[in-house]
Order: structure tokens, then C-alpha cells, then sequence
């Protein structure tokens, strides 16, 4: 991991454990990405062109608390709102770095669960390596990493099963006859039909210790522990990381064991498929033979928005089939869960879900749900004329998607046929209107057909997040009208489900029309939804309070969404007026004079707003979970003014920050006020931190051995934040104190209460720290650019010594950890109960020296190749030359030679060209370093003879680094390829 990225797959499976309420619209699919300028930093450094992927955390919801019945497209667009309020809290922080000159920008990634950051300086890496809400990250290069793909994948399939309630609750199982197990802890597995990605679930005591083991034809292949939560439950999810995609997957067939409280459950994971049908009220499927199937089937006949459930058992005959008549009459709107349990209840369970077509206007794609496995044909229909044809292959749970060459529009018929079904689906027309004022939403669409709208704020306008679900049916004319119920405010979204008979389903997303106005120190921009989509673009100007044009730009608008967004390169001052138009409807807003201090002192947030509502999110550093706790704080601001907000539960101090929003009367938001506690960080040679209010002068006295060694002073930018370098020479170290004061009334003394050193030969790193207090070890790896590091977290005993082990940790690239590599660095970090940050590290790897080779820089003393060979860059100028000879033989039998460079140093770059005797150039590779390897070619020699090899570095290295570094390693290969060798092929049994 970067040094500025938190990589431990232990801290994505930590944060597991949150439990959160999402809505889901598509409002998120078509909020634009922030990509803005790059720029220089404050002192005018520029930065290489490197971007990385910040992976958040997956934190699953309480089955009990996610709202029912949501369809895979509905639980995506809610996995992709997780993803975006996840991310808030760290784009909040990415602002300040962009809004400062430290990145170009920032990119929310919702199909790889992430954030992007774009061209990020290399003096912003400290910055990025404290950025809390972080679970993992990597280069990125603008190939998508498998393990992000799949932590997205596993996000959005999580959601899923948790949308559909709780998935083995009291009640289930009283239905179904079976009582909970009393003495061993239930298990329950979600297991899709084909796939391997899964998790376990169960309840035991409340907060008691579980352990996980998982057996392959009677080999172990994984272990985890857990803890249950204060209602007993626990769960099991693979841990992921870069290098292992999956630390566990399971199959139909292996065992999983589950013990807690001395007692222990085992059962076998089933293989379950199904479907359901919807024209003979039956659901039918397979599993293992002798297992009890309780099928509860949700339908929405009678409860279009909360939906009916009917449970059936039925047993499996010798086979493993089964088949469960429903008393009810239900369309394809129904789904089911369906549990195949073993004689102690114990279960493998999936959703399935009724035949059915799923399709929108103005798409090219539908989707719905078939029999598992079969051929399917899909056909557009327009006017009587076949449009579009497209055939596949139903997923092993049933799902299909097709695809046609032109886009669905009103009138036009969708039939899908496959394994004996035919589904057919009209499209009808849909026009809609959407009054936040009066909370009225109404439309025409297809006559006597059922609309079901479902509204959602996430947390915009107020504190709690609020939802509402209503539904009505329209008249013979199509008209419809929804009122009683909904609280529609802006920028909240509305998702529009029209059924006809069959329960076919055409969706339709609306985002109310507002805007959000992002207000930071150095720039502003606005993100909202336009009230006519079609408008093509809006004009925005912005005005000082006396008329005086400042700004005026324009933004295209989304035709699908309504959405549009402009980044106004500007900063923007309270007073100004914002006007956006169209040319034929205009917003006029007014910003106002938005303030905050959070001050550590009294626990208060305090500043100034304009009239309407106040939302402050803060967030409060917990340093024995080295996360972040979200407080919420909200008010009525009758008018312009002072306020004062507190947070009962918070611990305000260093590392805590609040984001401010006001929205206004008329509903649109302002955001973007960050306020920061008074915060230090410190160590090396450097301090940096917050003061409470912009500007404020900052005085840092280093104290060592009594004496005032250093003094320095700095002023804090517009956010706050502050950096200072210490004077050369001077290293923070055990023993020295450090005073720091602030002009606007704060002041810390930090001791350093550490020290670090590192045992290579059994890899770890140990040292003292204040007893009984946690510590973040760290070793890291230094490269040309800058270093990779890995941490383990670990507590002092009560005699203040730590030590942790690196054994079994990987760097990015996947190798592993080996602190005998001469390029380690130890470090350790603590956190002081205040809040602050004070670190030390261990001596700095030195340069690495001359090869055996030199002095070979020059082809007169070139050595002669006479196998691998490991060489140094020992200086940014270094050369070496190598010769070797083709034979005649080799010439005539058309031999290709491999040149290749390996065994790189982290982020070498080396230039290979090659002469023939004359010193004619024959050949010229370039290659950086990836896992070890560089330049990797195949030369085909045409003429006998001797010929030279240089190895260099780039010619750009001497002007970037004024001396070498430790990695600077390779080792060099020539090998005329002579001969292929083929294996044998080796049939046998399976």
C-alpha cells in the first residue's frame, strides 16, 4: 500500500459492523463524477501524474432495519447510495486537498466500492495516508483491480440479501415448525445457485466470541472469528484484499462449523435452485435429498408497497425436487426465500423470484427472471414488425438480461420465451409530474394499470433519513395522482414502478429539481436536477451584491436524469447571487454567510447561516477503533444569524471535523463549511494539523533537553489546516516535547513516548510506548517515488512494551513482507487520548553502492555476459554496458534472443539499447518496474558478430532525483532461445 493508504484487509472485515439504511433511486448513477483541474501547491510544487483508488468499507445493514422486497435493480441503485454517503465524509477531506492544489480531483467509483483521486502531489502524500473512512487502496491506472470489481460485486449482492428482511428471524422459523436451537449457535448460508460468493449468518448469546470453520472433503480450507452483536447475531463474510480476492469461498458439499460458548453447530452447504411460477401458483426447485424447504413467498396483491407473505414447507422426494402450492393467486411482482434446512434447522437459503419482465423507456436493455439455466429468446415488437431479436442463456438463479439494437418506446411489445415460459410486456406511455410544494406527484400512463412510487431523502434535509412508499391505480384515461403520504423536498428522488396485470414491471426514476451548492475556501461548484431535462444546458451567472457580473459559465444537462453540474473556478462570497437558467425558467439564489468553529474546549459548533434548516455532520475520532463515529446535529434558523449546535455523545477533540449545511427556505443546500478541532500531527521532521479558525497563527516550539531547540511559526490557510518542516537537520525523537500555540486560544505539549526498533531476522518490530495504550506499527519500503508501507495495530503492556510480527503481510505488488529487505524503515504512531498524533521513526535505508561490474560505463570496459547478472544504479548517471556474441549458427537458424531486465528494484525504470560493433543502434527498450520485472524483448540478430548492451536510467531521473536511492537493483538476462520444450500431456481420471 501507498504510504497515504490504509491497506489491511482486517480493517475492510472490522468495519463490517455498522448498521445502516439506505434508500435508492438513480439519482447516484447520474451524479457527476468531480473531476477538476490539477494545479500547484501552495508553495508552487508540482506533482507527478499518479492517481489511486481508495476503497471503502463494505458495512452491511441489520437485516431487521432494510426496507423489504427490493428488486437486484433496486438493491444495486441501493449499494450504489451506500457507496456515495460512504464516501462523503472523504470527499470532504479530498475538497480540502483539491480546493488547496494537492489533487486534480476526485472520481466516486460505485462499481468498485471506491474513490478515485486524481493526479495526487507527492507533498500531499502524509495528507492522503491520515484520511479516516478508508479500508484499503491501490494504484490505479485505469485498469479495474479484481479486487475492487469484486468487493463492489460482493457489496451489491449483500445488499440484496439483506433487503429481502431477515433472513432466518423468530417468526420464519416458528412457521416452519422448528424451534430455535437452544445450546449450539444457528447457521444459516447464503449461497447463490452456480456462484461461490456467499457469507454465514446465525445467533447465539449476545457479544460472545464465535469461530468459523470451513472443511472440503474433510480438509480444513478456512478460519475466522467474530463477535455477536448485543442481539446475538454474527455473521461471516470473506475477507479481501489486492493480492487475495477471497480468503474464502464456499460450494455445495462443504462443511461449516460454527462454535460459541463451548458449543458447536455443523452443517453441510446445499445446493438450491428454483423457480416461480406465477400461472400455476407453485414455486418449484431442487436440493439435496431428506432436507425440509420452507418457501415464503412475498406478493404484492393486496400490500402493493409493504407486500403479503404466505409460507409453505414442503419435503423433498428421493431426488431432492420439491414443489410448494401457494393458496394465493400472485404475478410475477412475487419473490420468495427459500430455506433448505438440515434436521436442526440449520439452513442454506437464496432469493428467487417470479417470472417476469423488468424494462423503462428510452433503454435498450431489459431484464427479469426465467427458469434457471434455460435458452431464451427476447424480441422488441413495434407496430406488428420484430425490431430487435436477442438470444442467451438464463443465470442459475433465473435472471436474464437482453439487449436490442434500438431503444424502448411507448406502445412498443417485449416477448421473452425460453424453457417453456413466454412472458410478454407492453410498454406503456408515462408522463410525469412532481410537486415538492404540495407533495403531490401525478401522470398518465397505461390505463387500470398499478403505480407504485416509493420517495427517499438520505439525510439531504435532515438528520434521520426518511422514506415513504404509496401507491394508486390509474383511471381508464391513465391518469393517476399520489398525495397522502409522500413528503417530497428537493433533490430527493422518487422511483416510479408501473405494473400491469401480469406483474411485469416498467421503472422510471425522478429527481426533484434543486441544487446543492458546494462552498470551499478556493472554489465552488453546483450539482442538482433541472425541472425540464430536455433544456439542453443552463447558463450560470454569478453576481456580487452590488449587480456586478463575477462569473458566468453554462452546464449540459442530462436528458436522462435532469442532472447537470458546473464547477465555477471561483470562490464564492457571502451575498453573491447565483442565477441559473434555461432561457425560459430561472433560479435566483442568494448565498449566505456560512461559519463554523468547532471548538474542542466546549464541545460546540458554533458560527453563522442564513434562514432555513441546519445540518451539521460530525465526525468523531475514536482512536481505539482508528475510525471515525458519525454524530448529527440539526436546527431551525428563523433568520440569518449566529447558532450554536452540540453533540451529546461526541468526544470532541484533535481529528475531528464537522460539515456544515443550510438549506434554505426554498429548499435548496448549501455545503462544503468544514470545521476542524484543534489537531497536531507530528513527527520526523514535519507538524501539520488544524486550527479552529482560518488564518490563525501557529507557533511550534520544539523543547529538547529543556532548552527551546527550535521555534518556528506558520499561519494556517483558509481551511485551517497548517504544515511547517522543522529546521534541517532535527528528527522528532524519544524524550523531545513539543509545544504548540495557536493565535485564536489553543496550546498542546506533546511528549514522545516512543521508541522503535526492528528485529529482521524474525520479522518484527518492537520498542516502548505509554503502557496499556494502542500503538499503529508500521514498516515501510522505500522506492524511487516514495514509500509503501504496512501496519499492524497493537497495545503496550502494562510495562510500555510492544511488539508485533509482519509474518504473513503482503505489499501492493503481492510479494511479501521480508523486513531483511535493505530498503525497511520501522515506525510507530500514537495517539494521544486528546486526539493528537505524534510518530517516530526508525533510521532512514541508506543508498545503495557500486555493483562488482564498475567501472563499466563506457563500451570499452564493457564485461562480458556470461549469465544473470545483478547490477546497481549506484548514481542517476549511471551506465553499464555488457557485450556478448551471436554466433553464425545462431544467424542461420533464425535464433531469437530474450532480453530482459528483472529483478527490479521498487519503481525502477531502466533503458535498454543495443549496438552492434559499429555502435549502430539495433534495438531500444524502456520498461518501470511491475512485480519485479522491467524490459522483457524478444531480438531476432541477422548478421554474426559482438554486440553491446546498455542498461541506464532514464534521462529524466537526473533532473527529478539529485541522488540515488536503496532500490535501485536490477539484475540482466540475454538467452538465445534455441529450443522449445513441450510437456507432456497427462490423461487421467477424475
Amino acid at each position: 500500500m501507498k504510504q497515504y493508504i490504509f491497506a489491511s484487509a482486517a480493517v475492510l472485515v472490522a468495519l463490517l459492523a455498522a448498521v445502516v439504511l439506505l434508500q435508492w433511486s438513480a439519482s447516484a448513477a447520474s451524479s457527476p463524477s468531480v473531476i477538476l483541474p490539477s494545479s500547484l501547491g501552495p508553495e508552487g510544487i508540482s506533482s507527478p501524474p499518479t492517481d489511486y483508488l481508495l476503497l471503502l468499507p463494505i458495512i452491511p445493514p441489520d437485516p431487521a432495519e432494510v426496507l423489504p422486497g427490493l428488486t437486484p435493480e433496486e438493491a444495486n441503485e441501493f449499494a450504489r447510495h451506500l457507496t456515495y454517503r460512504q464516501a462523503e465524509p472523504l470527499l470532504a477531506e479530498l475538497e480540502h486537498l483539491r480546493a488547496e492544489g494537492f489533487i486534480a480531483g476526485y472520481e466516486i467509483r460505485a462499481d468498485l466500492h471506491g474513490v478515485v483521486v486524481k493526479r495526487v502531489a507527492e507533498v500531499a502524500q502524509e495528507r492522503l495516508f491520515r484520511l479516516s473512512g478508508v479500508a484499503g487502496g491501490l494504484a490505479f491506472t485505469g485498469e479495474v483491480p479484481p479486487c475492487a470489481a469484486a468487493t463492489g460485486k460482493a457489496l451489491r449482492e449483500l445488499v440484496l440479501s439483506f433487503s429481502q428482511g431477515p433472513a432466518f428471524s423468530s417468526l420464519d422459523l416458528r412457521t416452519a415448525g422448528i424451534s430455535p436451537q437452544s445450546s449450539a449457535p444457528s447457521v444459516h448460508i447464503r449461497l447463490p445457485p452456480g456462484a461461490e460468493s456467499t457469507y454465514i449468518e446465525g445467533y447465539t448469546s449476545p457479544t460472545t466470541t464465535v469461530t468459523l470453520r470451513i472443511f472440503r472433503r474433510g480438509r480444513l480450507i478456512a478460519t475466522q472469528s467474530t463477535s455477536s452483536t448485543a442481539s446475538g447475531w454474527y455473521y461471516f463474510y470473506p475477507q479481501w484484499s489486492p493480492c487475495f480476492p477471497s480468503s474464502w469461498s464456499l460450494r455445495p458439499g462443504d462443511v461449516v462449523e460454527v462454535t460459541a460458548r463451548g458449543q458447536t453447530a455443523r452443517t453441510v452447504v446445499a445446493d438450491l435452485w428454483a423457480w416461480v411460477d406465477p400461472f400455476a401458483n407453485i414455486v418449484v426447485g431442487r436440493t439435496e435429498p431428506g432436507r425440509s424447504v420452507q418457501v415464503a413467498l412475498i406478493h404484492y396483491e393486496t400490500k402493493p408497497c409493504s407486500g403479503s407473505t404466505v409460507t409453505v414447507t414442503a419435503e423433498t422426494d428421493p431426488t431432492g425436487y420439491f414443489t410448494a402450492t401457494f393458496p394465493v393467486d400472485f404475478n410475477g411482482s412475487a419473490w420468495t426465500r427459500i430455506y433448505a434446512r438440515d434436521r436442526n434447522g440449520n439452513s442454506t437459503y437464496y432469493f428467487f423470484y417470479a417470472y417476469r419482465i423488468t424494462a423503462g423507456l428510452n433503454s435498450q436493455t431489459i431484464s427479469g427472471f426465467l427458469k434457471p439455466g434455460v435458452n431464451f429468446i427476447a424480441a422488441l415488437v413495434r407496430s406488428g414488425n420484430t425490431v430487435s431479436v436477442y438470444s442467451a442463456t438464463s443465470r442459475p438463479d433465473g435472471d436474464f438480461i437482453a439487449w436490442f439494437t434500438d431503444t424502448l418506446r411507448p406502445g412498443d411489445v417485449v416477448t421473452v420465451s425460453g424453457g417453456g415460459v413466454s412472458l410478454q410486456f407492453t410498454l406503456a406511455a408515462l408522463s410525469v409530474t412532481v410537486d415538492h410544494v404540495a407533495d403531490r406527484i401525478t401522470g398518465t400512463t397505461g390505463p387500470d394499470r398499478l403505480v407504485v412510487a416509493n420517495s427517499a431523502d438520505y439525510g439531504y434535509h435532515r438528520c434521520a433519513w426518511a422514506f415513504a412508499c404509496q401507491h394508486t391505480y390509474a383511471d381508464m384515461s391513465g391518469n393517476f395522482a399520489i398525495s397522502a403520504g409522500m413528503d417530497l423536498r428537493r433533490l430527493n428522488t422518487v422511483d416510479l414502478r408501473i405494473y400491469d396485470r401480469d406483474g411485469n414491471i416498467q421503472y422510471a426514476y425522478f429527481s426533484i429539481p434543486g441544487v446543492r451548492i458546494y462552498l470551499y475556501p478556493y472554489s465552488a461548484y453546483l450539482q442538482g436536477f433541472w425541472r425540464d431535462p430536455s433544456a439542453g444546458q443552463v447558463t450560470v451567472t454569478v453576481k456580487d451584491s452590488t449587480g456586478t457580473m463575477r462569473k458566468v459559465t453554462s452546464a449540459t444537462i442530462s436528458t436522462a436524469f435532469g442532472s447537470f453540474f458546473v464547477d465555477l473556478m471561483t470562490a464564492i462570497s457571502p451575498t453573491d447571487r447565483i442565477e441559473i437558467t434555461d432561457g425560459a425558467f430561472t433560479e435566483t439564489l442568494e448565498v449566505p454567510d456560512l461559519t463554523a468553529r468547532l471548538d474542542g474546549d466546549t464541545g460546540r459548533l458554533t458560527g453563522t447561516a442564513g434562514p432555513g434548516r441546519l445540518i451539521a455532520l460530525l465526525y468523531d475520532f475514536r482512536r481505539e477503533q482508528n475510525v471515525g463515529v458519525m454524530h448529527c446535529a440539526e436546527a431551525e434558523v428563523t433568520s440569518a444569524g449566529a447558532y450554536t449546535l452540540t453533540f451529546s455523545e461526541a468526544q470532541i477533540g484533535g481529528r475531528d471535523y464537522a460539515e456544515v449545511r443550510n438549506i434554505n427556505p426554498d429548499g435548496h443546500i448549501y455545503q462544503g463549511k468544514i470545521a476542524h478541532a484543534f489537531t497536531v500531527w507530528a513527527g520526523e521532521r514535519q507538524v501539520d494539523g488544524y486550527t479552529e479558525t482560518p488564518y490563525a497563527t501557529v507557533t511550534i516550539t520544539l523543547w529538547r533537553n529543556n532548552d527551546p531547540s527550535v521555534v518556528v511559526t506558520t499561519t494556517s490557510w483558509s481551511s485551517g489546516h497548517y504544515w511547517q518542516y522543522l529546521d534541517a537537520g532535527i528528527v522528532l525523537t524519544q524524550g523531545d516535547k513539543l509545544e504548540v500555540e495557536t493565535s485564536d486560544g489553543d496550546r498542546v505539549v506533546l511528549d514522545f513516548p516512543l521508541t522503535v526498533q526492528m528485529d529482521r531476522s524474525n520479522q518484527r518490530i518492537y520498542g516502548t510506548a505509554p503502557a496499556d495504550e494502542p500503538v499503529r506499527v508500521q514498516a515501510r519500503r522505500h522506492g524511487r517515488h516514495w514509500w509503501d508501507y504496512v501496519h499492524r495495530v497493537t497495545v503496550a503492556d502494562s510495562f510500555g512494551n510492544y511488539t508485533t510480527s509482519f509474518s504473513g503481510l503482503y505489499w501492493e505488488d503481492c510479494s511479501p513482507v521480508d523486513l531483511r529487505h535493505r530498503c525497511i524503515q520501522p515506525a510507530v504512531y500514537y495517539d494521544s487520548p486528546a486526539g493528537h498524533q505524534v510518530w517516530i521513526v526508525g533510521p532512514v535505508p541508506q543508498p545503495i553502492g557500486m555493483d562488482p561490474y564498475e567501472d563499466d560505463d563506457v563500451p570499452a570496459r564493457a564485461h562480458a555476459y556470461t549469465g544473470i547478472c545483478s547490477h546497481t544504479f549506484h548514481t542517476v548517471t549511471d551506465t553499464d554496458w555488457v557485450s556478448f556474441t551471436v554466433s553464425q549458427a545462431d544467424v542461420d537458424k533464425g535464433v531469437f534472443y530474450r532480453i530482459e531486465t528483472f529483478n527490479m528494484g521498487r519503481q525502477m525504470t531502466t533503458r535498454v539499447i543495443l549496438y552492434d560493433a559499429q555502435m549502430n543502434t539495433v534495438g531500444i527498450w524502456e520498461a518501470t518496474e511491475y512485480r519485479g520485472r522491467g524490459v522483457q524483448a524478444l531480438w531476432w540478430p541477422s548478421e554474426a558478430g559482438v554486440y553491446y548492451l546498455q542498461v541506464k536510467p532514464p534521462e529524466y531521473w537526473q533532473y527529478t532525483f539529485s541522488d540515488t536511492y536503496c532500490d535501485a537493483v536490477y539484475s540482466l538476462m540475454i538467452l538465445p532461445v534455441r529450443g522449445q520444450v513441450y510437456l507432456p500431456l497427462v490423461m487421467r481420471d477424475p
